[in-house]
């Protein structure tokens, strides 16, 4: 009883930090955008980062969720999100972001066609880390969904 009590704690631990990650995407502020006020000489305001207005499809993914087990320290480990366009529109991947730098991404430049199948890669170096470790990937779509959280986790073993 105790076991499925802590699973569910952790669970809902998990969907908060995903709930949190989603409405920080929303509100991030990218500053490398330039506006209008810069190009005759005024101080501007950053842009707020804007999805692009595409069509929205519907994305599927096999599992938002990948375990690597016990690893240690000195092995980069990778994960495939295996994903597809169930709608009825090209799905764009419009970005990928891992929650620190040692979890990195790797997304399909080009549209996804209806009905067709691709994947995310997820590259994560467990070097300087130990014990459990769990890390989100957001990832950015012309869905109606528009932002999906993938996770990973591991259980590092120091080098001795």
């Amino acid at each position: 009883m105790k076991t499925i009590v802590n699973l569910l704690k952790g669970i809902f631990v998990l969907l908060i930090i995903q709930t949190l990650i989603q409405l920080f995407t929303f509100m991030r502020i990218d500053k490398t955008v330039t506006t209008s006020t810069e190009n005759s000489g005024e101080k501007g305001v950053p842009a707020i980062r804007a999805i692009p207005n595409l069509p929205k499809t519907t994305i599927f993914f096999d599992s938002i969720f990948h375990d690597f087990g016990i690893i240690p320290e000195t092995k980069k480990v990778h994960a495939r999100f295996k994903f597809t366009n169930t709608g009825k529109e090209p799905l764009v991947i419009i970005a990928a972001s891992g929650s620190c730098g040692c979890t990195v991404p790797i997304r399909p430049k080009e549209p996804i066609e209806p009905g067709k199948s691709n994947s995310i890669e997820v590259a994560f170096d467990p070097n300087g880390k130990s014990g459990e470790q769990t890390k989100m990937i957001t990832i950015t779509t012309n869905s109606e969904q528009t932002t999906t959280i993938l996770t990973i986790k591991a259980i590092v073993e120091k080098s001795r």
